[in-house]
């Protein structure tokens, strides 16, 4: 039986039915009126959302706030319209969606940013202490932490999602994270430069007793996260427990493919249990440049057929517990190429058709051919390449030739 669907407007007066005549403003929306059951599709029509809707004692303002409940087998989704450009604009709130009175909710398709025009702590990002929650292809930016899943949210995922200029500056550095803890399945595109710090997932541990697991599925690496000043505390993954009897549990972090910039001043890190080490730890199949920033003990974790490029600001693979000799099925270099390219296209497994490209120009060339088989085109197949941290206007559309390769530029 196909899902409910109801619509959202940006410019919904607040008294609408959910209808595409009628609109719900979003809030509404999040907040489950009575219609709106387990399995409803919930479209977000094209616009800028913002608002202030609470004021909480501890985490200050919020703009919204999810209280929607579905089912394993019949989620809630919250997605946008026909492609349409959805923003929901934290401004300078504290907090942009606030998901903890929640379950079973998707979010796809948005994007989520703040237009304030000062990075602080506290300039909005996404706080989710709820189960079973899911981002999908999404587009998070110029936020503070970005996203922030705790030890509560299980079996959350972040998925095939663009996460570029979150963070804030401080006198010793840039901070920020895009958080995701406990069982998720992540996949976010960040990037920094010699002069920015990336973020694209991070996990904190809750109470002693907590375990906390990210899955970090097909991430692709091209935008810039918390771009700094300062020279240090940048992270692509900062991924760490919070005291010692809580180390980082149950991780699952493959097919990530992240960017440093200049590694050879002040590189971006790559921290997989810095503090306290890991348990049950999956770190397979991924590019990390930058930093490789470890800590003991590491318990039963399988770290196999990565690329661990780059870091020479400090000492190469930083941290105690972690002796590369103990897993020898990866590739490490002080320095990364300089020439030739490597591309990779994982598919999307939620939309057949689309796939963050990744691709390393190690040796700065105009252009870089993509083989056409590996992004599934015929000849005649219409295509778009989409700049990743300007999706609504740098688009390229092509027809592919038949000639076996396609280009990005």
């Amino acid at each position: 039986m196909p899902a409910a669907e109801f619509f959202v407007a940006a410019a919904a007066s607040g008294s609408g039915d959910g209808s595409l005549e009628r609109p719900w403003t979003l809030q509404q929306a999040l907040s489950q009126p009575a219609s709106l059951k387990a399995g409803g599709l919930v479209w977000l029509r094209g616009g800028t959302y913002a608002a202030t809707w609470k004021t909480d004692p501890s985490l200050g303002r919020i703009s919204f706030s999810c209280g929607t409940h579905g089912t394993a087998e019949a989620p809630i989704v919250f997605r946008n319209y026909r492609d349409e450009r959805v923003t929901i604009d934290g401004e300078a709130n504290e907090v942009v969606l606030f998901a903890q009175d929640c379950s079973f909710t998707w979010f796809w398709g948005l994007e989520l940013m703040s237009s304030a025009p000062v990075r602080t702590p506290s300039r909005s990002y996404i706080y989710g202490t709820a189960p079973d929650l899911k981002f999908i292809n999404m587009f998070l930016h110029d936020m503070a932490d970005g996203i922030d899943l705790w030890t509560t949210a299980t079996n959350a995922e972040l998925y095939g999602s663009l996460v570029y200029h979150n963070g804030w500056d401080e006198t010793n550095g840039a901070t920020g994270t895009a958080s995701t803890p406990r069982t998720r399945r992540a996949s976010s595109v960040s990037r920094t430069t010699s002069s920015s710090a990336s973020t694209a997932t991070t996990s904190r541990s809750g109470p002693p007793t907590s375990s906390s697991t990210i899955s970090c599925w097909r991430a692709t690496s091209s935008s810039t996260a918390a771009r700094s000043e300062y020279a240090s505390r940048k992270f692509n993954f900062f991924v760490v427990g919070n005291n010692p009897s809580a180390p980082a549990r149950n991780l699952v972090v493959r097919n990530n493919y992240t960017f440093a910039g200049n590694t050879t001043t002040t590189p971006a890190c790559n921290a997989f249990g810095p503090n306290y080490g890991a348990t049950d730890l999956i770190l397979e199949d991924n590019y990390l440049l930058g930093q490789f920033r470890v800590g003991g003990p590491y318990v039963n974790c399988s770290i196999r057929r990565n690329h661990i490029l780059g870091g020479t600001a400090l000492g190469f693979i930083t941290g105690t517990g972690f002796d590369r000799a103990d897993y020898p099925d990866n590739v490490y270099a002080q320095e990364p190429p300089t020439s030739g390219a490597e591309v990779f296209v994982p598919p999307n497994v939620y939309e057949p058709g689309r796939a963050n490209v990744a691709i390393y120009n190690w040796g700065g060339a105009d252009t870089v051919d993509v083989a056409a088989d590996t992004l599934g085109l015929a000849t005649g197949d219409r295509y778009q390449l989409i700049h990743a941290m300007d999706f609504y206007k740098d688009i390229i559309t092509r027809s592919h030739d038949g000639g076996g390769r396609s280009w990005c530029r």
